[in-house]
């Protein structure tokens, strides 16, 4: 439903809002596209990247994330739990980022009757014989590895910046699409980040 015309001056005042907050925390288009291009020298980099991005995950979150979580990725869907008190839920991945995900896993785990609930999705070290998941540190080294091969801005070299970057996406759509409503335009930034709506 769109966003009636007594709500519209408000909501896109809070979009306008947000996105000055914002400010120069998030990437551009081209950024981010040198970003992907840097991942797809490794499999795992790659999937953690859209993983983080399209879900709107905070450094220590890709290291929580099991293979059952992944349970429901042949219908494009992934179980994300949140820290901060944000809200845990199914995150809907674009078809690009659920291929890149299935691959990877595929690759980690070949031998899928041996498969285990509890793996990690994105392993880490080895701790007294059994793989944990990246630890948020770990995440951040790997942002700013990629991130300084391509050559971002050095304020930009973190993973909280891929965060702010799909909520400024998204926000950029909602403002180029007036035929969103509010309410789903609210919704969609609340399931990429685990905002409370």
């Amino acid at each position: 439903m769109p966003i009636s015309a007594q709500k519209a001056p408000r909501f896109y005042k809070r979009l306008k809002a947000r996105r000055a907050y914002l400010g120069s925390k998030h990437l551009t288009l081209e950024e981010w596209r040198r970003l992907l291009q840097q991942a797809r020298s490794d499999p795992r980099d790659l999937a953690l990247v859209l993983t983080t991005y399209e879900a709107g995950l905070r450094a220590s979150e890709p290291g929580k994330l099991t293979l059952w979580d992944a349970r429901q990725l042949h219908k494009g869907r992934l179980y994300v739990y949140r820290g901060k008190g944000s809200r845990d839920g199914w995150i809907d991945l674009s078809t690009t980022t659920q291929v890149t995900l299935a691959q990877w896993i595929n690759l980690c785990y070949p031998n899928k009757a041996q498969r285990q609930r509890s793996w990690p999705l994105f392993p880490g070290k080895l701790y007294a014989g059994h793989r944990k998941g990246i630890s948020g540190s770990g995440v951040f080294r790997l942002v700013h590895r990629l991130a300084e091969a391509a050559d971002l801005p050095t304020q930009l070299r973190h993973p909280h910046a891929i965060k702010h970057t799909r909520v400024m996406f998204l926000l950029q759509a909602a403002e180029n699409d007036p035929t969103l409503g509010a309410d789903r335009i609210i919704r969609l930034l609340a399931e990429h980040v685990g905002h409370r709506s």
